[in-house]
């Protein structure tokens, strides 16, 4: 694993980037994405894009949670509300961070 800057932290979610490899780290609970820059772009701007209100299902536990669908159908990401607001607010930040770490490599 390379050395990385965070990007974001919020809650469960953390969002690093190695400057060397050029790779976006996200990191939620219990899985890891790595993701080159382009990638990270799409998968933010589909997360984004998706409705969230529409996506909340109560699950065997009694509990609601949010399902967000990926390029592959047999992987879908689960939220409580909690870290649904805290994956997107840490997606926002470090696509904001991303641009001025970007700026002062120039």
């Amino acid at each position: 694993m390379c050395q990385s800057v965070v990007l974001s932290h919020k809650g469960k979610s953390h969002i690093s980037y190695c400057t060397k490899c050029k790779t976006f780290y996200i990191w939620q609970d219990s899985f890891l994405l790595s993701l080159g820059y382009l990638q990270f772009e799409s998968f933010v701007a589909a997360t984004m894009r998706s409705n969230v209100k529409g996506n909340y299902f109560s699950f065997p536990d009694g509990d609601m949670r949010v399902l967000i669908d990926t390029p592959c159908p047999e992987i879908v990401f689960v939220f409580n509300e909690t870290e649904w607001n805290d994956f997107a607010d840490a997606l926002s930040e470090s696509t904001y961070m991303s641009e001025i770490y970007q700026m002062m490599s120039q």
